[in-house]
């Protein structure tokens, strides 16, 4: 993930799956928690499903539960 911006109450990020140069975008909010998928390009929804959205929507809830919003965050699985 990778943030484009941040406000006093929301962070904007960009999450890249699996090295695609296309992305979702998801903004969190800081003080409620809510997580809203901004974009997702038709490409990332016929190739990567569900799987990787659901990825974002865990990170950026992991950023709310510890009030941190780093600038970049990788998460490996498999």
């Amino acid at each position: 993930m990778q943030k484009e911006k941040e406000t006093d109450d929301i962070v904007y990020y960009h999450a890249y799956p699996s090295g695609s140069k296309i992305a979702y975008y998801f903004s969190v909010n800081k003080k409620t928690g809510e997580i809203k998928l901004l974009d997702e390009p038709d490409e990332l929804k016929e190739n990567f499903g569900s799987m990787y959205r659901g990825h974002g929507v865990s990170m950026l809830y992991e950023m709310f539960r510890n009030n941190n919003y780093p600038d970049t965050k990788t998460r490996i699985w498999y």
